[in-house]
């Protein structure tokens, strides 16, 4: 990715470089057709997705991101990706099949282990899961992360496969098996 003036300083930050480029390499080994994404904030999962592979986007997130847009637009993608400004939650009413997903949403534990449980109904192959090692995990705040404690309960309970890639506080992928 050649991040214009806007993500350049994003890109000089290392976890957010590392972050994409695992996300691009996992979303290039899935070969996905059809990829739902929660949460695209900084574009950065949104323009790896893409730029791995030729399939389809579904980006949910309850904000709206004009640069995310307008970074998509920069590159020619946006035929290949459709924005939802709505919360996750909206997944319950979505139809269709995604090999690919990709949870950064709200970090808190009952919203991470509500994207997991209704991702199931999309079969995916994958889901990647940002910030499964950040430190907030593991600190007592009011706005105390439930990453790990959410993906390790989902992985157990559904006897996935848990692949977590120590760059960028933790990349998780999940690999789902039915």
């Amino acid at each position: 990715m050649k991040p214009n003036d806007y993500y350049k300083e994003q890109f000089d930050h290392k976890p957010t470089k590392e972050m994409y480029d695992c996300i691009f390499d996992i979303s290039k080994r899935s070969g996905y057709k059809n990829a739902l994404e929660i949460g695209v904030a900084w574009a950065i999962s949104t323009m790896a997705i893409l730029q791995a592979g030729s399939g389809k986007l579904l980006s949910v997130d309850k904000s709206l991101y004009q640069n995310t847009i307008d970074q998509v637009h920069e590159y020619g993608l946006q035929d290949r990706w459709t924005y939802l400004v709505r919360e996750s939650s909206c997944l319950k009413e979505l139809g269709g099949q995604y090999d690919l997903i990709c949870i950064d949403g709200d970090h808190r534990y009952e919203y991470v282990k509500e994207d997991l449980n209704n991702s199931l109904k999309f079969k995916p192959k994958v889901i990647i899961i940002d910030d499964y090692n950040h430190r907030y995990n593991f600190e007592e705040r009011e706005d105390q992360y439930g990453v790990k404690k959410a993906v390790d309960e989902f992985v157990k309970e559904n006897n996935f496969k848990l692949i977590v890639h120590k760059k960028a506080n933790g990349i998780g992928e999940v690999k789902c098996e039915y």
